[in-house]
């Protein structure tokens, strides 16, 4: 009854979702390269829809086997329920050693990718080989057979299985947008920051994201990642990309994991779009670092804004974001990340330091970006202005008129690397010394657009002595 129950529960999971499994036990078909496959925004809400329902089919934590509820449903306790039992339709085949014997059709234990044991049942192929068909989790390795069964399952290149995403799409499909994110961010959380991302690019039902949850193969994590990062799916979608999503978590947890390092390096090398989300309250937020389509026209999207109201509305989201969030990415070490595999954290720091620029550059530009969005909030401590003096890449500085003469007086202005500052918002009196301040960056050529906030007043004498500092004119608007 256990199993029939167990079962009947993957089936109703498999017809909503609406995937075939059956294409996993086709050897005919052709697999579709990892940074090829992608999901989109409906796939996922059909997910975070059984999620909502993981009490009825008696879902169970990967960690201890102890039940869950939607709430706490993460992608290791998803993956454990529901990924890799409908990913491998029949399972391994498992090779028995001399004398050894499988009893059929009964409920089987094994030991899992996580601290819960795994539960299977063996059934026999029609010449009567025997496979073992996971219904939770899946083995870590060949070697991890049922209990009490001496054997090996068949290598990763002899299993029938596929990705998640390649049994909904027949097709390659190339993604939009990469998420980085770590696995312990609970799923509907995750849904709900992919809605309000697109809600806030604008890009429609037809957009699609790489998941590695998802686009890899749980069953063949060796032949889908191998031994260079480079090399790995991860990488080669993160290039292809329009842009990177950093899911952060509600205090910054995502960036302390490795992988999440290795795909902000490779962001900030390619110079990838790169944006933040995170969940407080039950209300997903979305940081850009420039005004988003959203932003820059009304909310039905007909009518466009001009600049100032663009700049506002943007504002007005970043305010939105966890600031504890932002801050934690401000003092941040990427190579203090962890990973699950040792070898993994090896592998990456390795070719970061001899390909990508090293960690410490990524993790300086890392803490600029947040401290800029601190910035933006009127945040100007001491730790702020460290993150943006550091940051190799700093291309825009997005700040206030606070935090600009702040910024100037504690050096960080002087930057060479610092292009260009645009002052959208700002936040009480001006300064008393923003003359001061306007030619010490106007002199560096450094100030190169300017947004005024209405509620901001400069006096005439101001913008005179501003323009006679700045040296190329042409470049104010």
């Amino acid at each position: 009854t256990h199993l029939e129950t167990l079962e009947r529960d993957l089936k109703i999971c498999v017809d909503h979702l609406g995937v075939h499994p059956e294409w996993a036990l086709d050897r005919t078909r052709t697999r579709h390269s990892g940074h090829l496959r992608s999901v989109t925004l409906d796939s996922l809400r059909k997910i975070g829809e059984l999620v909502q329902r993981c009490e009825e089919f008696g879902w169970v934590s990967s960690l201890d086997g102890s039940p869950l509820t939607a709430k706490k449903v993460n992608l290791y306790d998803l993956v454990y329920n529901l990924v890799r039992p409908i990913t491998a339709p029949e399972g391994y085949e498992l090779r028995l050693e001399p004398g050894s014997v499988i009893t059929m059709d009964a409920v089987l234990n094994f030991k899992t990718h996580g601290s819960a044991d795994g539960l299977a049942v063996a059934r026999p192929a029609a010449d009567g080989r025997p496979f073992v068909r996971f219904l939770r989790g899946a083995p870590r390795d060949a070697s991890d057979t049922p209990d009490g069964v001496l054997g090996r399952y068949v290598p990763e290149q002899e299993r029938l299985t596929m990705s998640l995403a390649e049994l909904w799409d027949a097709e390659p499909q190339q993604p939009n947008w990469f998420i980085s994110h770590f696995w312990k961010e609970p799923v509907w959380e995750f849904v709900l920051c992919l809605a309000e991302h697109t809600r806030v690019r604008r890009l429609g039902s037809g957009c699609r994201y790489w998941v590695c949850a998802y686009t890899n193969d749980q069953h063949r994590l060796g032949l889908e990642l191998g031994q260079n990062p480079l090399d790995t799916p991860f990488y080669k979608a993160l290039k292809s990309c329009e842009g990177a999503l950093l899911l952060l978590g509600e205090r910054g947890e995502a960036a302390e994991r490795i992988w999440c390092g290795f795909e902000a390096c490779v962001a900030f090398r390619t110079a990838t779009p790169y944006d933040f989300a995170s969940v407080t309250d039950g209300t997903a937020h979305v940081v850009t670092f420039e005004p988003a389509p959203h932003d820059k026209s009304d909310d039905d999207g007909t009518t466009a804004l001009d600049g100032r109201e663009a700049a506002k509305r943007w504002i007005a989201r970043l305010e939105e974001f966890p600031e504890e969030a932002l801050r934690r990415l401000a003092e941040m070490d990427l190579e203090k990340g962890t990973a699950t595999e040792d070898r993994d954290k090896v592998a990456i720091c390795t070719i970061v330091d001899e390909d990508l620029g090293g960690m410490p550059r990524a993790t300086r530009r890392l803490n600029s970006v947040a401290a800029q969005s601190l910035a933006m909030l009127g945040v100007h401590d001491a730790k702020v202005c460290t993150a943006l003096q550091g940051d190799p890449y700093l291309e825009l500085l997005q700040t206030t008129w606070g935090a600009a003469a702040e910024l100037a007086r504690s050096g960080c202005l002087d930057n060479p690397s610092l292009d260009r500052v645009s002052i959208v918002k700002g936040k009480g009196e001006v300064p008393s010394d923003l003359e001061t301040v306007l030619v010490k960056v106007a002199s560096v050529r450094h100030l190169r657009r300017l947004y005024l906030d209405l509620g901001i007043h400069v006096t005439l004498a101001q913008l005179e002595l501003f323009f006679k500092a700045l040296s190329q004119k042409q470049e104010l608007t």
